[in-house]
Order: structure tokens, then C-alpha cells, then sequence
């Protein structure tokens, strides 16, 4: 099928394709706005650096950088072990959640070559994300003192519950988007596949090119209403006819 055949078909099925895509694209928006529920993300920050000299504990060798990393990669581990979680569990009961449900609900992150950690926490209330990533948080840094005998975990920055937050999803815009692009590509690729599968004659070009010979004449298409008006046409002229027929 070449570009101009291709083009011919979306034209015939012009209306098949808005009907699909509008369809489609409101649905999704509606399904955005009044069916998902919104979910919403707080965060922290935490900074891994030099040992505090504290009585009684040893200090890290920060000179090598590998070190640094696999220290970063051994943190982002056991903060979502069941040492960490049951400890949150037992300080924040309010929270409703068991060690599991909040291993899966937290997420810990971290930039390459750096020394700093980000842990998030995703869930349908603000308030709730913010009060577990802040305990998770508080709760690390003073339980890697005891487990790792260190004391080199700050927290740079905690999740604020006084903010008005805007949900991280749905988003309605995005969604119609993908929902355009999408039902785009799938009418398309019905309607290719239905013009592929269809072998019925269309048009005088198609017959010169199927049969190689020259078109005498054509026979449009009779309508019902055509087929009506001549029926009507014919039973006036045999009742004229008897008419006249009948005074002579």
C-alpha cells in the first residue's frame, strides 16, 4: 500500500478515528479525575559523612571512595530491614501499618559519588507519607549507631506536614495525552488491517489495475429512495393511464 492509497483509507475513516480518539481521550480524563485515587509523595534527605567522635564508638576511614559507595549501598539495605521498621512500628502506632506494608511503602535512593540519601514514601494521604518517611528517618539514625557503631548519619532535611501538597498522580493531563497517542495507533492499525483484509473493488482505478482493461460505462449505486420515487412515479402513470382509459 503506497502513501497515497494509505492516505485515501484514513480519509474514507476519518470519522471512525475521532469518534475512537475523543472517546477515548474523555474517558480518560473522567477516569483521572473522579475514579483514581490521588496518591501523594513525602520526602527526606540524609547525608552520610564523617564519624562523630563519640565515646566509646570507632570511626570510619573516609579516604577511599569505594569505601564511601559500598557504605552508601549497605545503608540504603538495612534501613528497610525489620530492625528499622518494627522499631517505627512500635514508636508510631497512629501509623496503622505493619514492618511489611512499610518495607514496600518506602523507597531509598541515592545520586552516584555522593554521599547523600533520599528516602520517599508514596501513599493516599500527605500527612500519613510524611509521618512515616520523618520516623523511618529518626529511627535510622539513631538504630545505625547501635547496629554499625557509627555515628555518621544526619538528617538534612524532613518532610513538612504544614504544606498544601499536589498529588504525584493521577495526572489527568499526561493520562489524556497517552490515551490520544494510543488510541491513535490502535484505530490506525484496525483500520490498515481492515482495508488489508478487504479484496473489494472501490473505484474505476482499481479495476483498470486488476483487470487491464478500459471502463465502457458505470452503473451507480440505486438508492431506496430512488427505487421508491420510481415505484411511486410508475403506479401514478397506470393510474393515469386507467383514468384515461376509463372517460374514452
Amino acid at each position: 500500500m503506497g502513501l497515497r492509497e494509505m492516505l485515501s483509507v484514513v480519509w474514507r475513516r476519518a470519522w471512525l478515528i475521532a469518534i475512537v480518539v475523543v472517546i477515548s481521550c474523555i474517558s480518560s480524563g473522567l477516569a483521572s479525575y473522579y475514579l483514581m485515587n490521588p496518591t501523594y509523595e513525602a520526602s527526606t534527605k540524609l547525608i552520610v559523612n564523617k564519624s562523630s567522635e563519640v565515646e566509646g564508638i570507632g570511626n570510619i576511614a573516609w579516604d577511599d571512595l569505594t569505601v564511601n559507595i559500598q557504605l552508601i549501598a549497605t545503608y540504603k539495605e538495612l534501613i528497610l530491614t525489620k530492625a528499622i521498621m518494627n522499631v517505627v512500628v512500635q514508636e508510631n502506632p497512629d501509623i496503622g501499618l505493619t514492618s511489611e506494608e512499610l518495607v514496600s511503602k518506602v523507597n531509598v535512593s541515592s545520586v552516584n559519588d555522593t554521599q547523600v540519601m533520599t528516602v520517599s514514601v508514596m501513599d493516599s494521604s500527605y500527612e500519613r507519607a510524611a509521618l512515616i518517611v520523618n520516623a523511618v528517618s529518626h529511627v535510622f539514625q539513631a538504630k545505625v549507631i547501635e547496629i554499625m557503631k557509627v555515628d555518621n548519619v544526619t538528617i538534612l532535611n524532613e518532610a513538612s506536614v504544614t504544606v498544601e501538597p499536589s498529588p504525584i498522580s493521577p495526572n489527568p493531563v499526561m493520562n489524556v495525552i497517552i490515551s490520544f497517542i494510543v488510541s491513535t495507533i490502535f484505530i490506525l492499525c484496525v483500520i490498515f488491517l481492515m482495508a488489508h483484509l478487504d479484496d473489494t473493488v472501490k473505484s474505476e482505478h482499481e479495476i483498470i489495475q486488476a483487470i487491464d482493461v478500459p471502463i465502457l460505462t458505470i452503473i451507480h449505486q440505486v438508492n431506496k429512495k430512488d427505487l421508491s420515487k420510481h415505484r411511486a412515479s410508475r403506479s401514478a402513470r397506470k393510474a393515469s393511464e386507467k383514468t384515461y382509459v376509463a372517460t374514452n
